[in-house]
């Protein structure tokens, strides 16, 4: 299993801090979902951005796309979840670039 910590700069957000705070102070439930999907979405890019399948491609493909897109005004698009549970969108995205150019590189070599 993948560490999803590694999007997350040690010294803005640990992956412990992030499990105490944001999971514990969720109290509403459209809140969690925002997080569930939030979550999906990362495990998707992540594990399938190696996978040859179509369906995994596709998945892969759909979260990239998602992440990517900047609109904030549909509820539950990356932008307005991010804004919504106090995380900077743009930080992940860089996170996850850096992420994919280094696996990118392991993928080639």
């Amino acid at each position: 299993m993948k560490e999803y910590s590694e999007l997350f700069e040690p010294d803005i957000l640990t992956e412990e801090d992030y499990k105490r705070n944001y999971k514990r102070h969720l109290l509403e439930p459209e809140k969690a979902l925002m997080l569930a999907i939030l979550e999906d979405a990362l495990r998707c890019y992540q594990d399938y951005y190696y996978s040859q399948e179509a369906k995994d491609k596709k998945q892969f493909q759909e979260a990239e796309e998602w992440i990517e897109d900047r609109d904030h005004d549909r509820l539950f698009s990356f932008e307005a979840i991010c804004l919504e549970l106090g995380l900077e969108s743009d930080s992940i995205r860089k996170r996850l670039a850096k992420w994919k150019e280094k696996n990118k590189k392991a993928d080639t070599t």
